[in-house]
């Protein structure tokens, strides 16, 4: 799937650091389907699919998502997954969380499927079995299906893969863009940033910090705009995250500060 080929070669190719974590392949969701029998079914609802209108992708979905989550993950894909989180380099020694992220065959490229797909955060070792068929049933999601259809891929086309990442508790996160999208042409990317975990920056909830930042070998900062962060996203021992207000003194200052933003920019 495309987030864990991009990962690989991350690691692998520019040696640049990332967490520690495992994929269950495209192979395994093909196996899954196979092992339950789902092929029929699934071209069966697909086949009757209007996806122009909202009542006919609703039902589609529900019973697709039930068939995922009705079914058995193959004993021995359930061996495989718990046997790599428990040989996995993990930084920490006890008590391993990891985030559950979707990887399908065609997310993040020019056809892109940001956001469509499902995140599982701070995943216990006894719930990844569970977590594992909520995100690929994520990929029959209405708005997932629609985008596909309309696309012209098949079901067939586009497999789930699941990357295991352990998850960091994160002072702050973000995303970069390698080309700056209000001036493609000029030779800067574009550094956002929040408290906390990256959650709510994906889902337009709070206004990021934006570091603009040249693109050459010694890059330096061109422009900042500070966002009004009013609240961050934070692991819970109780519950997956919890949302939390930041604290006054925080809420109009940079989350990221300048050494980490040039270190970014470098790798």
């Amino acid at each position: 799937g495309g987030k864990a080929l991009q990962l690989s070669v991350i690691k692998r190719d520019l040696q640049l650091p990332i967490p520690s974590g495992f994929v269950i392949t495209t192979n395994a969701f093909y196996y899954f389907i196979e092992y339950n029998d789902l092929r029929k079914p699934i071209d069966e609802i697909l086949s009757g699919l209007d996806i122009n209108s909202t009542p006919s992708l609703d039902k589609a979905s529900h019973e697709l998502v039930q068939l995922i989550m009705n079914s058995r993950t193959p004993p021995d894909i359930e061996d495989a997954v718990l046997n790599a989180f428990k040989v996995c380099q993990w930084t920490k020694n006890q008590d391993i969380r990891i985030a559950m992220r979707s990887s399908a065959v065609c997310e993040d490229e020019q056809s892109s499927f940001a956001g469509q797909y499902l995140t599982v955060l701070n995943v216990k070792e006894d719930s990844i079995l569970d977590a594992y068929k909520k995100v690929i049933a994520s990929k029959y999601s209405p708005r997932a299906l629609y985008y596909r259809i309309n696309y012209g891929l098949s079901d067939i086309e586009t497999p789930m893969a699941v990357l295991a990442l352990e998850m960091i508790d994160a002072a702050a996160s973000g995303i970069i863009y390698t080309k700056d999208l209000n001036d493609p042409t000029s030779m800067h990317l574009n550094i956002h940033s929040i408290w906390g975990l990256g959650e709510l920056l994906v889902r337009g909830e709070v206004s990021s910090d934006v570091i603009t930042v040249t693109k050459e070998k010694n890059p330096r900062i061109v422009l900042e705009k500070t966002g009004v962060k009013h609240k961050q996203m934070i692991l819970s021992k109780n519950q997956p995250t919890e949302v939390v207000p930041v604290d006054n003194d925080k809420k109009q200052i940079r989350s990221i500060d300048h050494t980490s933003v040039l270190t970014l920019a470098e790798w």
